[in-house]
Formats: C-alpha cells, sequence, structure tokens
C-alpha cells in the first residue's frame, strides 16, 4: 500500500493554475516458492544444515530448526546429534511473498561395533566385571548384564554375559558372550602325624590357604578300603585331602597317619601278712573306666613285707588291674613260699611256707598297648607261734667294724645290751607284737611298731619302726637272730632313716644273710626262738 503524489505546473500560467493530487495505490508482491534439499543424513559429527531455494532467486530466505526426537530449541543453527528435527523455511522479501515450508530433518545414527574384553579370570574373591570396546573407540552407553544382572559375579562358574550400547549417536547390535570364573587353587597342609592309642578317634590335623577354608574332607585308608571316620586302633593310615568348594579347587595334599601303641600301668593293692596254710583271692577285673582315663592314672607300688593294712585287710579283697582294661597275669616269684592259680577274673593265692611271698603283676599288651612294667608285690606268710625272746642278761660287744652315724654325734663302740619279747597275738594274727630295746655307747633304741616276724628253726627276724635316743621321728630297723647263749646266740640290728645308715653290726651284707659278724655274738644271756 502506498500513496502516489501528482504535482501539476502549467507551462501556460495565464489560462491554467498549479494543481496537486494524492492518489492511494497497491502494489502486490509478487509469489514466488521455496524448495528444501537432502533432508536425511548420517551423523559424522559436524551440524547438518538444510538446504533450500528460491524462485525466483531472491534475498530473505530464512531456515529454523526445532528438535523433534530429540531436545533441540527453535534455532537457526544447524542440529549435529541424531535424531529428527522440525526445519521451517520462510521467506522475508519486500518484493516476493511465498508460503512457508515445513519438513523434517533426520540425523541417522552411525553403526558402531561391540567387542568383549577377557571373559576368563580366576576367583580372588572380588568381583570379575567384563568389559567391552566399541568401534569408534571410547563410546558411552555401553549396559553389561551377568545373567540378566547388573551386578557383576564374585562367584567361579560360567555365566550369560550381554553387551549393548545406548548411545545419541550411534547404534551397535548387542553381543553375547560366556565369562567363566575358574576356581582359585587352595594350598592344604596335612603333614605326617603321629599319635598315641587312648581309645578316640584321631583325626589328622591340617592348615589351608586361604584360612577358613569350608568343604575339606579326610578320608583315611586301612588296607582295603578308604573312609573317612578317623581311625582309632594302632596303625599306620594313608590320609588323602579332598575339597568341595565352589571357589578352591585343592592342590594335592596327603600324608601318613600313625597311631603308635599306648603304655599301660598296672594297679596292684597293698598285700598285708597272712599266716601260714591257708590262702586268698586277688581279683583282676577288667575296668574300662581306665582306659578313658589314661592320664589320671597313677601306679601303686606293692607294699613291701610288713607294710600292713591296705588291700586284703579289714574285708577287702586285694586287686590288680592294668590301666588298658586288659586282663592281668599274676605269677608267684616264690613257688616255695606261695602259687599263683588263674581264675575267672581272680587269682587265687595258696600259702604255702613261712617267708616272703613275691607276686608280680604283669600285662603283656596288644595291637593298641605296650606290655606294661611288671608290678611286685610282697607280704610275709608267717606262724602264728612265732615268738623271739632274750634274756634280760643278753650282750654283745660292738667294735669299730660296726656302722655308725658319728656325724649325728653318736658313739656305738663297747658293751650293748638288748632286750627282746616279740610273738603274735593269739585273736587276728596279723601284725606281731612286743617290744626291742638296743644300747651301746650313746645310742638308745626302742622300738614302736612291727611289720612282720619270722622264725624257721633258730633263726628269727622282725621288722617295724622305732626311735632314737628318744628324738620323735620313726626309724626303721630289722632285726636277725639266732638261738642260743654267750658265745652261740647272734643278734644283728639294722637302724636306718631317709638320711642313710644309723647303725648296722654286719655292713656290707644283706638282711637274709648269714650272721658271721663279730660283732653279733651274744657276749652275755641267751635268745630263744620259737616256730
Amino acid at each position: 500500500s502506498q500513496t502516489l503524489h501528482v504535482d501539476f505546473t502549467p507551462t501556460d500560467t495565464a489560462h491554467y493554475n498549479n494543481a496537486s493530487k494524492n492518489v492511494s495505490i497497491n502494489v502486490l508482491k509478487a509469489p514466488a516458492t521455496i524448495t528444501a534439499g537432502d533432508l536425511t543424513v548420517t551423523y559424522d559429527g559436524s551440524r547438518k544444515p538444510v538446504t533450500a531455494t528460491v524462485n525466483p532467486d531472491v534475498s530473505g530466505l530464512n531456515i529454523f530448526y526445532t528438535g523433534v526426537s530429540v531436545t533441540y530449541s527453535r534455532s537457526k543453527t544447524p542440529p549435529t546429534g541424531a535424531g529428527q528435527y522440525r526445519v521451517d523455511a520462510t521467506l522475508d522479501n519486500i518484493n516476493y511473498a511465498a508460503p512457508n515450508v515445513t519438513v523434517t530433518l533426520i540425523i541417522n545414527k552411525v553403526s558402531a561395533t561391540l567387542t568383549f574384553g577377557d571373559l576368563t579370570f580366576t576367583y580372588n574373591g572380588s568381583p570379575k566385571a567384563v568389559t567391552a570396546a566399541t568401534d569408534p573407540s571410547g563410546l558411552g552407553g555401553i549396559s553389561i548384564t551377568y545373567n540378566g544382572s547388573a551386578t557383576a559375579p564374585t562367584n567361579a562358574g560360567e555365566y550369560a554375559v550381554g553387551a549393548s550400547l545406548t548411545n545419541a549417536n550411534y547404534v551397535a547390535v548387542s553381543i553375547n558372550g560366556t565369562l567363566v570364573i575358574n576356581k582359585a587353587i587352595a594350598i592344604i597342609n596335612l603333614p605326617d602325624q603321629t599319635y598315641t592309642y587312648d581309645t578316640l578317634p584321631k583325626p589328622a590335623s591340617f592348615t589351608a590357604t586361604p584360612s577358613g577354608l569350608s568343604g575339606v574332607s579326610l578320608t583315611y585308608y586301612d588296607g582295603t578300603a578308604w573312609w573317612p571316620a578317623a581311625p582309632v586302633n594302632v596303625g599306620t593310615y594313608p590320609v588323602a585331602a579332598a575339597l568341595n568348594n565352589q571357589n578352591y579347587e585343592p592342590a594335592a595334599a596327603a600324608a601318613t597317619l600313625s597311631i603308635t601303641p599306648a603304655s599301660q600301668t598296672i594297679t596292684f593293692s597293698t598285700l598285708v601278712n597272712k599266716p601260714v596254710g591257708g590262702s586268698f583271692t586277688i581279683t583282676t577285673p577288667q575296668s574300662m573306666q581306665s582306659m578313658q582315663s589314661m592320664q589320671s592314672m597313677v601306679v601303686t607300688p606293692a607294699g613291701k613285707p610288713g607294710s600292713g593294712g591296705g588291700g586284703g585287710g579289714g574285708g577287702t579283697t586285694p586287686s590288680a588291674t592294668a590301666s588298658s582294661g586288659l586282663p592281668v597275669t599274676i605269677t608267684s616269684l616264690t613257688p616255695a613260699q606261695c602259687q599263683a592259680t588263674a581264675g575267672a577274673s581272680s587269682y587265687t593265692i595258696t600259702l604255702l611256707a613261712v617267708g616272703t611271698c613275691t607276686l608280680q603283676a604283669t600285662q603283656a599288651g596288644n595291637v593298641n598297648y605296650n606290655p606294661a612294667t611288671p608290678v611286685d608285690g610282697s607280704f610275709v606268710i608267717f606262724s602264728p607261734t612265732s615268738a623271739v625272746t632274750s634274756s634280760k642278761t643278753a650282750a654283745l660287744n660292738s667294735t669299730a667294724a660296726s656302722t655308725c652315724n658319728l656325724a649325728a654325734g653318736l658313739t656305738c663302740v663297747g658293751n650293748a645290751s638288748l632286750t627282746i619279747t616279740m610273738s603274735y597275738p593269739r585273736t587276728s594274727p596279723t601284725l606281731p607284737t612286743g617290744k626291742t630295746t638296743f644300747t651301746v655307747g650313746n645310742l638308745n633304741f626302742t622300738t614302736s611298731s612291727f611289720a612282720w616276724l619270722l622264725t624257721s628253726g633258730t633263726w628269727g627276724q622282725y621288722q617295724g619302726v622305732g626311735t632314737v635316743n628318744g628324738v620323735s621321728g620313726s626309724v626303721n630297723f630289722v632285726v636277725t637272730v639266732t638261738a642260743g647263749g654267750a658265745g652261740v646266740g647272734r643278734f644283728r640290728i639294722q637302724i636306718w632313716n631317709t638320711g642313710g645308715i644309723i647303725y648296722d653290726n654286719q655292713p656290707g651284707t644283706s638282711n637274709s644273710a648269714p650272721l658271721a659278724a663279730g660283732d653279733t655274738l651274744l657276749t652275755g644271756g641267751t635268745i630263744s626262738v620259737k616256730n
């Protein structure tokens, strides 16, 4: 829309006047057309402008881009990333007008490829994530699943692995594979081992790397087959270790387990003195309880002759048992005095003659036990009518040949006097009763109690405890006599304590030796012996 102004200036001013006139006129824009160029391209990282032409070729063409499948605000700047874009083409020209053109620009994604990295690992306790590379390299948006889960597995085994690409500008075909996590090698340290039989199973001990390894099992070969149960009896057993563990397999482990025979001990009751001519029983039971408490066993030695009390006295039956629970054998070491006859879990001891009876308890052992150390038990077989007495004037001469404990301040040389009154009581004769005194120099000895008394012909012997010079604390003694008067009868006394010999008038010989030393010969009085 325009205004046309016309001014008229006549040449003949005489006849014409000037005149002016405004006239409105409308000059329409000429039509034009817009044509868009290529609308499908492939992403390559550069901007992708749409080309358009105007017919006729005039200026004023405007192109706007707006994201359709992607976020892209209306802009004249051509897009770069893959996606769909609305393209609006307009003409802004003073003389030409063209209808707006709206088209769609498609920037296609570029094809890429996926390739798995290492798919084989060894278990070490940490997750084993698989990697995937892209071509072109460095693309983001890779997703990897393990048996359908996004969490990478830790334990040994096989897992289905899938990799896919989600990327704004690239597309790739998903790939599949198998992830293998191999078991790690566990070290089982199984050394050779030796145990002592004690009725209990003896499982082999081992250590494992890593520590705390579960699923280790041991089997033992008994010569015929492999067994999971630990052996009990004495023998040599090959041992093999096996492993049932999800994440570890064992290195070979084998050893030898040896069970050696156990020691055993014998407990033998103390035996009391018995009168000649009778018999008594010693039980030899097999104690299973003792097999379960070997460590607590203490050997009780059999009593020496005359120890008195204990097994066999007061109605108690003496016994001999082995800590193994195996049967004990009783043998007489003095067959002239006593005889042992085996019975059912017992032995009958027959008292044959006056004297010391020594019995020996033995246990020979078996596959699981070594032989026991024999234990001897002794007691005196006496005649209830035995007696030894002396006259009040009995005497002898003690010389320097006799042993005397000078360190104790004793003098034992010169005339010695003695008194003896010894016999068994008429009722319950087990221990003899009586009194004996012996005085020489500044040594004064008096008996306190007696263990046994034996006589045979003119010979007599008895043992007990007493005191020296009235000092508290007992000393041991043995008296041996030969009946007769001065120049015939003999008297020997041996006195000792834990410190050693206090006095002995026939030193250097056993107490069973014949009396022959000069210091034993009576110089006065008499000694009588009754059998």
